[in-house]
């Protein structure tokens, strides 16, 4: 059904384009024979009424071009331009009586016609307008002044048969030809709108039918994808993974309305259309999705067990712009593994303005904007017992010129996703240490930067790191570099090498939110580690909880026992302070001692 109605659309804008030829050429032949007919006949013949026919010629001519311009369709004006052809010869069958007119430019009409029309009624008009004349005139011998023999009379007749036989035949060779070309056309058409290993509509085909549904104000997109799927191809190879993903569309199909148009997205991805109606209809059709596909999967020996996430994004909710609801939906997915996958989330007003707010900010984050619009605050660390700075933690700020500040919360986990973490945190470093090398040189204070996975998995981060401290003269064993236990868990044998070499050329490791994540001490055994950072989680009204007291007190402990240093984050009040010094914290950073400090602050506070 969408083959035909891709090819009947197709089919009649290749018939409008070659009509609009066809009337372009047949006016112009009209108004240049018309004006030429009028002018030697009043000039030179002293006709009668010549202008006058010329003039309705010329109408007719114009009626033609304004036809085949028109956004009437190519069968009716096909129609209208046959008969035309036909009054043609009424307002010159005066002429033709006397001689005035001859018809052998017929055949040459025939041709244009044959080569040019993909329909056959302007041929058969032209030729029933030709052999009707000379019938008439042919009935009326001798009476009409012609200077003709009979047979030089039949041979016109003949030769117009003939002319009309072969138009016919080269028009068919013309229309066989074209269609020829539509079909394989339409064949490569269809070809890159179908996923050849699942046997559906592709992407580019959802969005292109999406286009045209977008007229119905009320529908819903999804975007359905199934959760850590990669590892299906990763152990048991691309073939028993298109098997699985096979079986999986079958029981989308299933689940889901016949109404309901589903495509292949990219890899592990299906689109979903469904209009509104549809899915208040069959309530709950998103939870029953994620059922069917969480069911088992067999396949030959191997048995899986698959999760999907899905994002939704209604039309009255984002819209009915076809790239912003598919863009829409992509948020929502990504809301949905954000959440731990599983599960079905819907685009929302806010979630939708949020995304576009994410992608303003995508689109900001430019090489240019990191030398002008981002700056380093220093969130000083200090001694318990005197309060005296020891060392400091750098801190990215961005103040964007339309939106102001931009929180990195925000900026952060953007730049994780789009790879821009990796010029910002090498420009991060760089700053850092070019900033405060002049008290780092003489051992007064230490820096500590934040790395986030991306970083500490990339190829050449230790070689990265030691080069900017060559290039800024920086101490090595004066930089701490920050990284939360869950990215060391997580990425072992990577960050295991980095982070070997790192301490081998001095620069010290410092394991931040300690006791957040699931493998805290098996990290603590696993990695060279100068540092534990007790999150602020602990330490807030840790004074009035004992829980807290004792998992504070346990963390200082080991670390004293493993020759670690110990600092507590998120000081606020001096309770807290006071009870970390009779624990025995030697070290810790807040608001209580500082709030972060910019360069000439943090000079001022450190030299006194």
């Amino acid at each position: 059904m969408k083959q035909i109605e891709s090819y009947s659309k197709r089919k009649e804008a290749f018939l409008r384009s070659h009509t609009k030829a066809l009337g372009q050429i047949i006016g112009t032949a009209l108004i240049i024979g018309a004006v030429s007919f009028a002018v030697v006949d009043y000039y030179f013949s002293d006709m009668p009424y010549s202008i006058l026919i010329g003039g309705s010629i010329i109408v007719l001519a114009l009626i033609v071009l304004w036809v085949t311009q028109s956004s009437l369709s190519p069968k009716v004006q096909t129609y209208v331009i046959s008969l035309l052809a036909l009054i043609v010869p009424l307002l010159n069958f005066r002429y033709a009586m006397v001689g005035g007119q001859t018809i052998w430019a017929l055949i040459f009409v025939f041709i244009i016609f044959s080569l040019f029309s993909l329909s056959r009624l302007p041929l058969i008009s032209a030729g029933v307008t030709g052999l009707f004349t000379l019938a008439v005139l042919w009935w009326y011998l001798p009476e009409a002044t012609l200077y003709l023999q009979m047979s030089d009379h039949i041979a016109r007749m003949s030769l117009i048969i003939i002319s009309l036989l072969i138009a016919f035949w080269i028009n068919t060779l013309s229309i066989g030809k074209e269609r020829i070309m539509l079909a394989y056309t339409e064949e490569i058409e269809n070809a890159s709108l179908t996923d050849s290993t699942l046997h559906m509509p592709n992407r580019r085909a959802f969005e292109r039918r999406l286009e045209e549904w977008k007229e119905e104000h009320h529908f819903q997109v999804w975007i359905i994808n199934i959760d850590r799927f990669h590892v299906i191809n990763e152990i048991a190879g691309y073939q028993i993974g298109d098997n699985v993903l096979y079986q999986i569309k079958q029981r989308i199909n299933d689940v889901l309305p016949k109404e309901a148009y589903v495509a292949r997205g990219h890899q592990d991805d299906f689109l979903v259309y469904l209009s509104e109606k549809l899915h208040q209809k069959y309530e709950g059709l998103e939870e029953s999705l994620l059922q069917s596909i969480y069911e088992p999967i067999q396949y030959k020996n191997h048995q899986f067990k698959l999760k999907a996430s899905v994002g939704m994004a209604p039309s009255d909710q984002v819209g009915t712009d076809a790239a912003y609801v598919m863009k829409s939906a992509e948020y929502a997915l990504r809301e949905a593994k954000h959440q731990g996958g599983g599960q079905a989330v819907v685009c929302t007003k806010e979630l939708s303005e949020e995304s576009q707010y994410r992608m303003l900010i995508t689109n900001r984050m430019t090489p240019e904007a990191l030398q002008k619009e981002f700056s380093l605050l220093f969130q000083p660390q200090c001694e318990t017992g005197s309060g005296r700075i020891t060392g400091v933690e750098a801190l990215i700020r961005w103040e964007e010129p339309e939106n102001g500040f931009v929180s990195p919360e925000t900026f952060i986990p953007i730049a994780e996703q789009n790879g821009f973490i990796h010029p910002l945190g090498d420009w991060v470093l760089r700053e850092a240490c070019k900033q405060t090398v002049e008290w780092a040189a003489d051992g007064q204070i230490k820096v500590a930067v934040n790395i986030s996975p991306q970083q500490l998995t990339h190829a050449g981060f230790a070689e990265s790191v030691l080069a900017i401290l060559k290039e800024t003269n920086f101490p090595p064993d004066s930089l701490e570099l920050e990284i939360t236990e869950h990215v060391l868990a997580l990425h072992m044998e990577e960050a295991r090498t980095q982070l070997q070499m790192l301490r081998l050329n001095g620069v010290r490791i410092a394991i931040d939110d300690f006791g957040t994540g699931y493998s805290s001490l098996y990290v603590l055994q696993s990695f060279p580690l100068d540092k534990i950072k007790i999150p602020r989680e602990f330490i807030q009204n840790v004074h009035m909880n004992s829980r807290k007291q004792h998992i504070v007190q346990f963390i200082i402990r080991m670390a004293d026992d493993l020759k670690m240093d110990v600092l507590a984050e998120g000081i606020e009040v001096e309770e807290e302070l006071r009870f970390l010094k009779e624990a025995g914290c030697r070290q810790a950073q807040g608001y209580y001692h500082y709030h972060p400090l910019n360069k000439n602050q943090l000079k001022q506070e450190v030299t006194g």
